[in-house]
Parts: structure tokens; sequence; C-alpha cells
């Protein structure tokens, strides 16, 4: 007789799925340990983690959504949300899931819970930047790097808006005539 797994050992082996790149398998474990515990917003956050590498942004919007009503102040859920927005290019969206995760991770500053979470800022200088919003793009590049001054990413992300800014037009706003 096979033993029953629970869901947190579906989880869990949903997880090694993911980490091999076995997005199929792993939303497969997510989604029957969400079955088990509905309200498990780490498997619904995960799912949607998984359904977004395969870039289907919209289920996985629709599982960022459904963590984010089971435990609201899920940053890590409004952060990827946010992403798949700006994957989506609905900047606007993305540049508001960013500001709540933020406003979030800026309530737990001064408790014992220590976040040092800079994706979201990262994240929202990036969707900024392919708005052509240089100027606030570098505002929240810079503030990563007073943090965190060896990130190379952000480093390059900042770099990268620096060029741009104060460019009339993006090349890729540009449209040949066929």
């Amino acid at each position: 007789m096979r033993k029953k797994l629970t869901a947190e050992a579906l989880y869990e082996r949903g997880l090694a799925y993911y980490n091999k790149g076995n997005y199929d398998r792993a939303i497969k474990d997510y989604t029957t340990a969400i079955r088990i515990k509905p309200n498990f917003y780490e498997a619904l956050s995960n799912r949607g983690v998984a359904y977004h590498k395969k870039g289907n942004y919209d289920r996985a919007i629709e599982d960022y959504n459904a963590a984010i009503m089971v435990k609201p102040d899920n940053e890590y859920a409004l952060n990827n949300r946010g992403v798949a927005y700006a994957d989506k290019g609905d900047y606007d969206q993305a540049i508001e899931n960013y500001n709540f995760a933020l406003r979030i991770i800026h309530f737990f500053q001064n408790s014992p819970i220590k976040l040092d979470y800079y994706d979201a800022l990262n994240n929202r200088g990036c969707a900024y930047a392919d708005i052509g919003d240089y100027d606030l793009a570098i505002e929240d590049f810079e503030a990563v790097l007073r943090i965190d001054p060896n990130n190379a990413k952000v480093r390059e992300n900042l770099e990268i808006a620096q060029k741009n800014k104060g460019k009339e037009l993006r090349m890729d706003w540009l449209s040949y005539p066929d």
C-alpha cells in the first residue's frame, strides 16, 4: 500500500522538481498540495513561479493573486506578480505591485523580522526604465547600491539607465516600414 504524501511533502518535492527545471512535475505536485491544503500560500506562489517560467504569465498572476488573498503581506508574491505584469508589458501594474511589496518590506524593517529583499526595488527600477522614466529608474538602482554596493546586476542596470537617460527615442520603440 502506497503511503499518502502530506501537502508539505508534495510542496518539497515540487521544489526539487522546480530546481531541476521540471516545471510540469513541480506544478503537478504544487497543485496536489493545494488540493490537500487550499490555503497553502507558499505552494500557490511557487506554482505561479513555475507557470511564469513556462511563459504562462496569466496563470502565474492567478496563482500570485490567490497567494496574496491568503497572505496579503506576502511581498514575494507581490514582487513576482509585478515581474509577471512587466513580462506582459503592463508596466503600470508591475510598478504598483513593486510599490506595495516595498511598503510591506518597509513596514517590517523595524521589526525582529529582517527582510533583505531588494529585488522589488531593482525590478521597479527596471520597469521605470522600460517606460523611459530613467530618473526614477536611476533613483531605485542607486538606492539598492547604497544598501548592497557590490550588486553587479543592479550596477549594470544603473549604467544602462544612465546611458539611456536623455535619449528621446529608444531603439525598441522604432518600427520600420515594410
